[in-house]
């Protein structure tokens, strides 16, 4: 709980619009699917710090939480800080509904203890992260403030 207070706090924080490039924070949250199967899932929850280029191209710096529950029976889920730089384009942002493409690459922080199993000993540490995004973007509102991806 105390992870998810201080992701939101620094969420908050950031600043809003100045200069020539427009500013702004987009918060998004979700469910994680990985594995073999679809019955693995994870929560995800990320703020990113964005400055829009042009109408095509954005950039920005992120912080989220994520939790995935592959760990349960040996004790609780994994926890994750990501901390990682965005890169989007989007093909047609004048368009109610257009394809997008953005890369994160960062770090994930282990927000776990090690722990001691009847099995083995317990030990995640953080690593590298790499997510490469596609999909479909869809405005809710005509001011394109708010927005639906899949």
């Amino acid at each position: 709980m105390k992870e998810i207070i201080i992701t939101i706090s620094f969420l908050l924080s950031l600043s809003s619009s100045y200069s020539q490039i427009e500013r702004f924070t987009h918060l998004e949250g979700g469910i994680l699917t990985y594995g073999a199967a679809t019955m693995e899932l994870g929560l995800s929850f990320r703020g990113v710090h964005v400055w829009k280029y042009t109408g095509e191209f954005s950039a920005g710096l992120g912080v989220g939480y994520e939790k995935y529950s592959f760990n349960e029976n040996e004790g609780g889920p994994f926890k994750a800080l990501p901390l990682f730089a965005q890169a989007k384009y989007i093909l047609r942002p004048d368009k109610s509904k257009s394809l997008y493409g953005a890369f994160d690459l960062g770090y994930g922080i282990n927000l776990n203890k090690s722990e001691e199993s009847t099995n083995s000993k317990i030990s995640y540490k953080g690593g590298l992260l790499a997510s490469p995004q596609i999909g479909l973007l869809w405005y809710t509102s005509k001011e394109k403030r708010s927005h639906i991806t899949s």
